[in-house]
């Protein structure tokens, strides 16, 4: 096998290039991932690089997996034991050989954002006056503590970089709570991974020693998406030997909203001292019509390192622009336009619908049924979150880290124990006091020998049951550990009797879950399942379902590529989104950058539309195009009506124009929850008695619930005998609830 057969003059060169730091600035498609894996495999076989002596950082799961696949395909052998990984696997890593240096147990918990707010709702508990003085800040406060963390800010440094008016001082507070509730219970969030791993290798030489003489070669990709944090943990792998490798696109940066830091390669040169940078600019995903558009539209951004992407495949097909009358006729038009792809050949499976956010995909789900075309949501329908799969891994939390106090909370009570909220606050309050974990707690005689014989015996079974399975760890791999604890759990009987009308969805969950142990994880020990599970991302979380259409926000769809792709609405206020308009010229150049994301994920194909309304939290906005429209429209047939649209507002505030859209007054909401309920006519206009619990809540309304947090409602409609309530939050899209069974919601 020739290693470098294939290669274009510039991927050679960047294969071939070792002496010293390197910047290679790969164009979407560009094959920037067979650079990296040929670079390794050439580095070991050419070069003589021990294997161990290399550590590839990439920035997702799935991105990891496929590196580590090609790389295999080379040698033909197993390269499990190289680090190759994403930035939060790999300090996960060293944090599981060298926590105990910092404090922490090597078993320690993964928190994921329902156990950061478990945490956060723990603290407000505590310290009740804290909501009531933090306002509307109160909403985003684990948001301002993963920006400290990102940025390598401790609470001791937060009032130096951050200021938030008279609640700063109650921010700071919260964060060292927050800090010191997850090392009471073991754990670390998402952020400490990176956070955590700096402070060790600051603070104790003969570890960064280590791993710096050990990892002598770092590839680093989509360096554009490194923050503060991130890039830190680079440079001090890299301070012995500085052979840093970093492949990345200025022009695909698009998490700033998250930390991520462009100047981080921009000054490429500056940091790394006698780099060198190669340019990657032949494509071999899209079509030349395609980049054009890319290019005429990325060439409005400043903060960019120029290049132009090409390929040898001429011409393709006109891509295709059209303005809407709203979301609705856009809808249609793209799932009729999708029929007839269909019968020219093309798969479900090569189609993606893009949007800038979740809110977006409604009025598309709702087209796609009506045309009875199978769909998928990345991000939507995530089986790992689950009720019955979130129980189950709990009880494996909490086995392998028995000081993980929010997986106690969620199963001391799952199965049903009888132990009541008394019972639970008198252990809560003796384990504060003693400053243990609540499973410490039970072993405790003068905690136990103060409840009754019941309640005693209960908390003894539950205690001897997890001791049990502690003790197993060492002896079982996760997947029959897990049969033998569902087993002694009786779990499938207490769920074929408690929940009966979803049992046998649940069951095949279940199923599925042991499945995939079996599967993927022989052999695997608890805790290396754990981290392996708290580390997967939104599309990894998503079930992988063949031949269907794909939904997702552009986001999301960063890394993927499909044949046809559909971006819709394209409006000013949409995308770019309006509070990239107020931040100006860095909120416009990300958006910007965004949409370049969006058009270079099409190979053959792509649709571009925007609307003159949309319905939004139940109130029709009028639109104008994107300004990202008016820069690709000489790159675009503009296929839009020519037809003035009279713009009635009564018309628009009773939904006649909606209703035009469809041919029926009735629609399917996509909602795991409630399957397929029809929906009938909203009675925002009907008859209703006052004191009705229809009148609870209205239209644009904010109201809170306990698990999603603050969002708008959005419709009101009556399916049957229930009351449907419709609510869009900010973090996790649409939610359907019946206001005769949810009480979880209460006004904002």
């Amino acid at each position: 096998m020739n290693l470098l057969e294939g290669l274009n003059n510039r991927q050679l060169e960047a294969v071939k290039y070792f002496d010293g730091p390197l910047l290679v600035l790969a164009g979407a498609g560009s094959g920037k991932t067979k650079v990296l894996t040929t670079k390794i495999a050439y580095a070991i076989l050419e070069k003589k690089v021990n294997e161990n002596n290399i550590l590839a950082i990439t920035f997702t799961n799935k991105a990891a997996k496929e590196m580590k696949e090609r790389i295999e395909n080379i040698f033909k052998k197993d390269i499990s034991s190289m680090w190759i990984g994403t930035f939060h696997s790999i300090c996960s890593k060293i944090l599981r050989f060298n926590i105990d240096k910092i404090g922490y147990n090597s078993n320690f918990s993964i928190y994921d954002r329902d156990d950061q707010k478990l945490v956060l709702k723990q603290i407000f508990k505590e310290n009740p006056n804290f909501e009531t003085l933090l306002g509307d800040y109160k909403n985003n406060v684990l948001g301002y503590i993963s920006k400290a963390k990102g940025k390598n800010i401790s609470p001791n440094e937060f009032l130096e970089h951050f200021s938030f008016g008279n609640t700063t001082d109650i921010i700071l507070k919260i964060y060292k709570k927050y800090q010191e509730i997850l090392s009471k219970n073991n754990a670390l969030d998402f952020d400490d991974l990176i956070f955590k791993t700096i402070e060790l290798l600051k603070n104790h030489h003969e570890v960064l020693d280590y791993y710096a003489e050990k990892f002598k070669y770092v590839y680093v990709d989509e360096y554009q998406d490194t923050n503060d944090a991130q890039y830190e943990i680079i440079k001090l792998l890299s301070t012995k030997y500085r052979n840093v490798c970093a492949v990345g696109d200025i022009d695909q940066s698009i998490y700033g909203w998250r930390g991520a830091n462009i100047s981080n390669i921009l000054n490429f040169e500056e940091d790394f001292k006698n780099s060198k940078i190669i340019l990657l600019e032949e494509n071999y995903r899209s079509t030349q019509k395609i980049l054009d558009c890319a290019n005429g539209l990325i060439k409005n951004n400043v903060n960019r390192k120029e290049k132009n992407l090409w390929t040898k495949k001429e011409g393709g097909d006109e891509i295709i622009y059209k303005s809407h009358q709203n979301e609705n006729y856009e809808a249609l038009d793209v799932s009729e336009t999708i029929s007839k792809l269909l019968l020219e050949g093309y798969n479900l499976s090569d189609i993606a619908i893009l949007y800038r956010a979740n809110f977006q995909a409604f009025p598309i789900e709702n087209a796609l049924r009506k045309n009875s075309i199978v769909y998928k949501i990345i991000g939507g329908l995530k089986f790992y979150d689950r009720k019955e799969i979130k129980d189950i891994l709990a009880y494996l939390k909490l086995i392998a880290n028995p000081k993980d106090d929010n997986a106690f909370k969620r199963i001391i009570n799952y199965p049903k124990r009888s132990i009541g909220d008394v019972s639970l606050n008198k252990l809560s309050k003796f384990c504060l006091d003693e400053k243990i974990s609540l499973f410490e707690g039970l072993f405790r005689c003068e905690f136990l020998d103060s409840l009754s014989s019941k309640i005693k015996e209960n908390f003894e079974k539950f205690r001897d049951l997890i001791f049990k399975f502690i003790n197993l760890i060492e002896q079982l791999d996760v997947e029959n550990l897990t049969k033998e604890l569902l087993n002694d759990l009786e779990f499938l009987t207490f769920l074929s009797k408690d929940e009966k009308k979803e049992f046998e969805k649940k069951l095949e969950n279940i199923n599925l879950f042991l499945e995939e142990l079996s599967n993927n994880y022989k052999k695997v020990r608890l805790i290396d399942y754990l981290q392996t599970n708290s580390l997967l991302s939104d599309i990894d979380k998503t079930q992988d379902v063949d031949n269907v259409v794909t939904l997702t926000t552009v986001h999301s769809a960063k890394g993927l590529e499909y044949k046809v792709v559909f971006i819709i609405g394209m409006n000013e206020g949409i995308f770019p989104s309006e509070r990239s308009i107020k931040e100006r010229n860095d909120g416009i150049e990300e958006e910007r950058r965004l949409f370049y994301v969006a058009i270079t994920r099409a190979k053959e194909k792509l649709f571009i539309s925007s609307t003159n309304s949309t319905m939004l939290y139940g109130r029709t906005n009028i639109y104008t195009p994107s300004l990202f429209v008016d820069e690709i429209i000489n790159f675009v047939d503009d296929k839009s009506s020519k037809a003035k649209f009279d713009f009635d507002l009564d018309k628009f505030s009773t939904s006649k124009i909606r209703n035009e859209a469809y041919s029926y007054s009735k629609t399917y909401i996509s909602n795991d929850d409630i399957k397929r309920t029809k929906l009938n006519k909203s009675f925002n206009n009907s008859k209703i008695e006052k004191n009705s619990i229809i009148n609870k809540f209205k239209v644009g309304e904010k109201i809170k619930h306990e698990k999603y947090g603050v969002g708008t409602v959005i419709k009101l409609e009556k399916a049957s005998e229930k009351i449907m309530l419709m609510v869009a939050f900010d973090d996790v899209g649409i939610k359907l609830f019946d206001l005769k069974k949810e009480k979880r919601i209460t006004r904002a």
